[in-house]
């Protein structure tokens, strides 16, 4: 069975290496960084199973801001 993960810090070290082994398992993976763009491409073959959202944990409400609407991207319109 396949699960949807979410994943902060996907651009680099620990984070980069459980994107790779979700998508490897065969998850759907929303990869979060504070800048998202180097992974789109480095993950761009995985098509619908990835998704990514600007996000720094460091800053208070960042998990707030509309554009990390990871969990309605993931789970609403991907397993409709």
């Amino acid at each position: 069975m396949s699960r949807v993960r979410f994943i902060t810090g996907a651009s680099r070290g620990l984070g980069r290496s459980i994107t790779r082994a979700a998508l490897a398992a065969g998850d759907s993976v929303m990869a979060t960084a504070r800048q998202p763009g180097e992974l789109t491409a480095a993950f761009a073959d995985h098509g619908a199973r990835f998704a990514t959202a600007p996000l720094d944990v460091a800053v208070p409400g960042a998990a707030a801001d509309p554009r990390c609407r990871c969990r309605h991207q993931l789970v609403n319109e991907e397993h409709r």
